[in-house]
């Protein structure tokens, strides 16, 4: 059920709010009377386009467009809890005065339940990374086990060879770097490995020359350097 929103006068002054196409600004007023006290609703993009935009056949196309505008421009963020994907509005409360206001029955977020990964539709509805026009798009989260930080340093990597960073993609990544874990290896070790290497994919740790061990352990550092004095 919706529910009653004020908008400040001074809405349409912020700057960062200017920044907005006005398709975006229009989408992010109406975000708020689906979302409860806590700023949070259920986010699958279809949905709120029939029920923001009933009267709107090309709304359905455009949503995941005007949906990352305001997520990229930290506005709003979504995240996925058991399959589920939801979406809050950041600084809720600078834009809502809520009296009384009534406690979420959705999941909060956390960092494990961030969306890491999207194929998204652009503003006009054209198509990236193999996504037909106005095809719903995928989420990929990334499990607990997986370090935020180096697995997204490999995506950095992958992304300067020109690997396409889709969610089936990773998915496939991260079932095989399962396997890898299964036998014993260091999910850390495996990405380190990745990237200090330039790889796009995820391979069993190769072993040193000498063969006394790894060079990519989960906790590696690097050595520092020795600066001899002048003289010696």
């Amino acid at each position: 059920m919706g529910r009653i929103r004020c908008i400040k006068p001074e809405f349409p002054q912020s700057e960062s709010i200017g920044a907005l196409t006005r398709d975006a600004r229009l989408l992010f007023i109406q975000l708020w009377t689906l979302v409860d006290d806590e700023g949070r609703t259920r986010g699958n993009s279809r949905m709120l386009a029939s029920l923001l935009y009933p009267y709107d056949a090309d709304a359905g196309k455009l949503m995941e467009g005007w949906l990352k505008e305001l997520e990229d421009s930290d506005h709003i963020r979504r995240y996925v809890v058991d399959s589920h994907t939801y979406l809050e509005v950041l600084n809720w409360l600078n834009h809502q005065k809520i009296d009384r206001p009534s406690i979420s029955k959705l999941p909060p977020f956390d960092e494990s339940s961030r969306v890491l990964a999207k194929v998204s539709v652009g503003r006009e509805g054209k198509g990236r990374e193999g996504i037909k026009e106005g095809e719903a798009p995928e989420a990929f989260v990334l499990p607990d086990w997986i370090p935020i930080p180096v697995w997204e340093d490999w995506l950095d990597v992958r992304k300067k060879k020109r690997a396409v960073n889709t969610p089936h993609a990773l998915r496939l990544a991260v079932a095989e770097l399962e396997k890898l874990r299964q036998t014993g290896e260091s999910p850390v070790g495996v990405i380190n490995q990745s990237i200090l290497r330039g790889y796009t994919g995820l391979f069993p740790i190769k072993q040193n020359s000498n063969g006394n061990g790894s060079l990519f352990k989960p906790n590696a550092q690097p050595k520092p350097k020795i600066l001899s004095r002048p003289g010696e």
